[in-house]
């Protein structure tokens, strides 16, 4: 007959294994997130080939981390999917330890606009500002310095922008550009700019990638700074 392994019941919001937890089952049960922290080798030294079974027992997602120097390798996230997921961690060297079991998908997805107007020089092109988030499911989108998304997921994603001017200019250019680089363009058909938008499919590496926008305007104008106005938005179509 299998051994039952003897459990060790946590309610908490935060818990950092220890070394009784080997080959044990930990339940972790709090209506709010949970941080499960692996510790280093040097505090906790469980021996290679150690497993460590978890539940999520409660409705908060419990999220797996490694402490100081601690590398733990999962995918595709060292986050449980859901409430009663079940998931191991397996030491595979001295602080390496890999996460397996039923563990959810990340999809990166954000939406951010202009809150404060933003001044173009004529025939000038301006990387647009974009202070408000209305989501940003996975903190890759920096609203305070770079106005970039730079996404910890590879794939291919949809990347829309739109940029309005607060009055007519003699053209309207709007990019997305890509580490620096123009990669696609809209621009206003007709003559007359009063706003411009472009949406494209990019592929991004989930490291070292990242997208901004850029904007001309071939009179000096003001950016028109609102929700329906001046906005970029993005999200993981697939995985690479």
């Amino acid at each position: 007959m299998a051994q039952i392994p003897l459990l060790n019941a946590q309610t908490g919001t935060t818990y950092t294994l220890v070394l009784l937890d080997a080959e044990k089952l930990v339940t972790l049960s709090n209506a709010s997130a949970i941080t499960l922290t692996v510790p280093p080798s040097s505090s906790i030294a469980y021996a290679i080939g150690t497993s460590i079974d978890m539940v999520q027992v409660g409705a908060g997602q419990v999220t797996v981390v490694g402490g100081s120097g601690v590398t733990v390798n999962a995918t595709p996230s060292l986050k449980f999917r859901a409430q009663y997921s079940r998931a191991t961690l397996l030491k595979v060297a001295a602080d390496t330890w890999q996460l397996v079991g039923d563990l959810a998908a990340t999809v990166p997805a954000f939406g951010a606009y202009q809150s404060t107007l933003q001044s173009l020089a004529a025939a000038t092109y301006t990387k647009i500002s974009f202070q408000t988030e209305e989501f940003d499911t996975d903190n890759c989108f920096d609203s305070t310095t770079n106005y970039r998304f730079t996404p910890t997921v590879a794939g291919y994603y949809q990347l829309n922008a739109t940029m309005s001017l607060s009055g007519a200019s003699s053209e309207g250019y709007i990019l997305i550009r890509k580490n620096g680089s123009n990669i696609k363009a809209g621009n206003d058909i007709g003559g007359t700019a009063y706003g411009v938008t472009v949406s494209s499919i990019v592929s991004l590496n989930g490291s070292t990638d990242y997208v901004e926008i850029w904007g001309y305007s071939g009179t000096a104008l003001n950016t028109s700074a609102s929700q329906v106005g001046t906005y970029f938005n993005g999200c993981l179509l697939r995985p690479l």
